[in-house]
């Protein structure tokens, strides 16, 4: 069950549709640690069966892996590069142009390694024709990792920003029910306070609730971890 998110879905499912009619269109999905970002992207896209669909994720771990991100976009990817990398990915976009829709999906951009980034900002310059949809999430487009080139391309004119926030009261409420089971609904005081204290991550408020009880939430004197 997806939380939430209804409006940031709409604007992701639109740059879809908007991509069929051309030109290739690009999304920045910003937000923390444990916002939804991912999870976003999955509901947008994950029922789409005419999709096709290049995937890649950044891995801390992989920082320094070169080309690392790009070859899972691409992994006939060769050269030394990012010019030669990013023109085999434009090239494997282009060829499933010719089948449907196709959407780029960069994730954890934060962690990817800087060759592949700046063949992802080649990419992205190169992008031609219709039903090409390229979404990048990171967690803040302002983190000097980033490239330049590649922060102007994913905050100007010709891109979409949907910055994520914490989930709602309401959201929480849902998410405590899903947590619980059984539909068990937590009182309201009790979702207004594992709201403040979280400021709606669900990562964070999932682990909250799995992890103190309901009658504690609701204990304004009771200490939360």
């Amino acid at each position: 069950m997806h939380l939430g998110r209804t409006a940031e879905l709409a604007l992701l499912r639109a740059e879809l549709h908007a991509s069929d009619a051309g030109p290739a269109r690009t999304v920045l999905v910003e937000g923390p640690e444990g916002i939804g970002k991912t999870a976003l992207i999955r509901q947008a896209f994950g029922a789409e069966q005419r999709l096709r669909l290049l995937s890649a994720t950044g891995e801390e771990s992989e920082r320094q892996l070169r080309f690392g991100v790009m070859r899972q976009l691409a992994p006939e990817a060769t050269g030394d590069d990012p010019y030669t990398v990013g023109q085999v990915v434009c090239d494997s976009i282009g060829r499933l142009q010719a089948e449907g829709a196709v959407v780029v999906v960069v994730d954890d951009a934060q962690w990817a390694d800087r060759l592949s980034l700046r063949a992802l900002t080649y990419v992205l310059r190169r992008l031609r024709g219709g039903r090409v949809l390229a979404v990048v999430a990171c967690r803040d487009v302002a983190d000097p990792w980033l490239p330049d080139g590649l922060r102007r391309l994913l905050t100007g004119d010709g891109a979409l920003r949907i910055p994520l926030i914490g989930l709602t009261t309401s959201d929480l409420a849902d998410l405590a029910e899903q947590v619980a089971g059984g539909g068990q609904a937590l009182p309201e005081r009790a979702v207004a306070r594992v709201r403040a204290h979280t400021l709606g991550n669900p990562l964070h408020a999932r682990a909250l609730l799995a992890a103190v009880p309901p009658r504690r939430l609701a204990d304004p004197a009771a200490p939360l971890p």
